[in-house]
């Protein structure tokens, strides 16, 4: 399955990362807009004013870390797929409330398993949503 139109928000402290991401995802996915910002307070400005399908977010930012600004995004956009990209594991992480995740990608990810991610949690949500409708 490939989503033929999705709004992604990337958020990093390192733009050089967002560059690589922003870059690799719209060649290899050209109907995706994809928005990437440098830390969380520029994230939330924009969370605050536009929708995101998906939020990709780094763990460790200045300000707020990325599971800070995902339970953001899940109180303002609570429909966004929210995603933590990180040099540790989900067990070292802090703070973590069950329910606030969808996926957590190791930096060692490929672009192709960044969008193989993203699109097998949009095919989990759209099942969830049939069978909440159907029920």
């Amino acid at each position: 399955m490939v989503a033929p139109s999705l709004r992604i928000l990337l958020v990093d402290d390192e733009p050089t990362v967002l560059r690589t991401l922003k870059r690799g995802l719209v060649t290899k996915r050209p109907g995706w807009s994809v928005l990437a910002v440098t830390g969380s307070e520029d994230a939330g400005r924009l969370l605050a004013s536009e929708a995101f399908d998906v939020v990709l977010s780094d763990y460790e930012m200045p300000v707020l870390n990325g599971i800070e600004l995902l339970k953001l995004v899940k109180r303002h956009q609570p429909n966004a797929l929210r995603v933590i990209l990180s040099g540790i594991s989900r067990g070292q992480a802090t703070n973590v409330t069950p329910g606030l995740l969808h996926g957590w990608l190791s930096k060692l990810y490929s672009v192709e398993e960044l969008i193989r991610q993203c699109e097998d949690l949009l095919v989990k949500r759209d099942q969830r949503k049939s069978r909440a409708r159907a029920g």
